[in-house]
């Protein structure tokens, strides 16, 4: 078995002339450029996609101080509402009572005319 694996070897072995080496180096060169250019394409995708990262990330953050602004305002039309419906609850006094109902007399008068 060692005779055929060293037989393998040896056949396998060969030297390149400097033609074929250089060959081979224009072959990689050309390989590593298009790997070169390829890696610049995806630099500048990854440049640009982090640019509408950073804008959407601000966005976000504007969108929360909005909707924390909102919540604010919501708070505080509710405690509005709240003593608007207090007041309409809140039945008139002795001397509004009787304000009222002389005014409401003296529409009374006037539509019987």
């Amino acid at each position: 078995m060692k005779k055929q694996a060293g037989q393998l070897e040896e056949s396998t072995k060969r030297l390149f002339t400097g033609t074929e080496v250089g060959v081979l180096l224009e072959d990689i060169d050309k390989k590593l450029g298009i790997l070169a250019e390829g890696q610049g394409s995806l630099i500048k995708r990854i440049n640009k996609i982090e640019s509408k990262l950073d804008a959407t990330f601000e966005m976000v953050g504007e969108m929360k101080i909005d909707i924390t602004m909102t919540k604010i305002d919501i708070t505080a039309m509710k405690n509005d509402l709240e003593t608007i419906k207090k007041s309409l609850n809140k039945k008139p006094d002795g001397d509004e009572f009787k304000e009222l109902e002389s005014r409401v007399l003296v529409l009374e008068n006037k539509i019987n005319i």
